[in-house]
């Protein structure tokens, strides 16, 4: 699994503000067939997991400075941070449910 860039933490602080939960960055694009693809099961899993890891969805051609501070090239892309701001893990291109569920479950069930 690649590594996302630590710069994101703090982009997505000043973006979306301190948040107690893990947090699940879904980078996409409206041009992006395969983010189309990747948002129901995003939305789904954001719904089953509220309590538990908070799903922010960044469009990167309308924040393209957290793509730039994640080091995003390319879309779908999946970021994992933990409650400690640890980063958990970095996926690209398109996912099934069970593989987010697995980068989730790396940040936010202990």
């Amino acid at each position: 699994m690649l590594r996302p860039k630590r710069s994101i933490y703090s982009a997505v602080e000043k973006r979306f503000g301190i948040n107690s939960l893990p947090i699940l960055i879904s980078f996409s694009a409206t041009w992006c067939s395969h983010c189309t693809v990747m948002k129901p099961i995003v939305r789904k899993l954001a719904d089953e997991l509220k309590a538990k890891v908070t799903i922010l969805p960044v469009d990167i051609d309308e924040e393209p400075d957290l793509a730039e501070a994640a080091g995003i090239k390319a879309v779908p892309a999946f970021i994992a941070i933990d409650q400690a701001r640890n980063l958990g893990g970095l996926l690209i291109g398109q996912q099934s449910e069970k593989e987010l569920h697995k980068l989730i479950e790396q940040v936010a069930f202990d």
